[in-house]
């Protein structure tokens, strides 16, 4: 959010507030997908006040500030090649904000994991990432060929992310406390790793974000750099209905997190 702090009436400072919003539109290649508001006007006391912005996202629940950090991760979203994204300012903020991210605390989590329902329930030994790479589409957060690991922490999110009505589903039971995971999910809304990662949520969406995966990819190369894993807000939730995924970037042992005595099961979207 934009703090404007002037010696002006609360009425002005809401104004002006507004006229930051019309600005930000204008500024941004890359345009939040959610409800833009302006926080309540604070006084000062000496005739001054604040106005806060920031953007309601609906399908992940987040809120992120709208201000000059904001900014600069629009910029870096829209960067057109991969050189530039790996050299903008804005991965320079990243990878050193990376250092002192907060991680996934706890001994274990249990997740989730989904494949489409196929006739006959698969075993456990089915239900790890896909072993050839030449059958692994790009993602969100892996490139074309990429082994990793996608996690749910909600059932009904694995329906939303696979938009299947009926799925085997396996329970994980993730170590947390062996594996060094990024906890996107907690971080404040003015915090410059959950601006990039608002953006990263909006990659390959029409008329919203970046018309590729680049630049969530790019959030992943440089988390994978110094942790395991990541935990980041479910993209396709609504209200009430908010979930979190887990990205496993090397996922070798992926067996031995499965969940003990949980054999998959068959599950119909409720």
């Amino acid at each position: 959010m934009r703090s404007l702090r002037i010696g002006l009436s609360a009425f002005a400072v809401a104004a002006i507030g507004v006229a930051a919003v019309l600005w930000f539109k204008r500024r941004q290649s890359v345009r939040p997908r959610g409800v833009i508001h302006m926080g309540e006007a604070r006084s000062d006391g000496r005739g001054g006040g604040s106005a806060v912005l920031s953007v309601k996202f609906g399908h992940t629940g987040t809120e992120v500030r709208l201000d000059e950090r904001y900014g600069l991760a629009s910029e870096w979203a829209a960067a057109p090649t991969w050189q530039e994204l790996i050299t903008h300012e804005g991965a320079e903020r990243f990878r050193d904000l990376l250092r002192v991210a907060p991680r996934v605390r706890g001994s274990s989590l249990r997740l989730y994991r989904g494949r489409l329902h196929e006739g006959t329930q698969r075993a456990s030994k089915c239900m790890g990432p896909p072993k050839d790479r030449t059958k692994i589409d790009e993602g969100r957060y892996n490139g074309k060929g990429q082994i990793v690991l996608y996690l749910c922490d909600q059932e009904y999110g694995v329906f939303r992310e696979l938009k299947a009505d009926r799925l085997d589903i396996q329970r994980f039971a993730l170590p947390v406390d062996a594996l060094k995971i990024l906890d996107v999910t907690i971080l404040p809304a003015d915090h410059f790793l959950r601006q990039a990662f608002s953006l990263a949520e909006e990659c390959m969406v029409e008329d919203r974000g970046p018309k590729s995966y680049f630049f969530s990819q790019t959030l992943a190369e440089l988390v994978a750099g110094q942790f395991d894993g990541m935990r980041v807000p479910g993209v396709q939730g609504n209200a009430g209905a908010h979930y979190s995924n887990v990205i496993i970037f090397r996922p070798t042992s992926w067996s031995d997190w499965l969940e003990p005595g949980a054999d998959p099961y068959v599950a119909d979207r409720s």
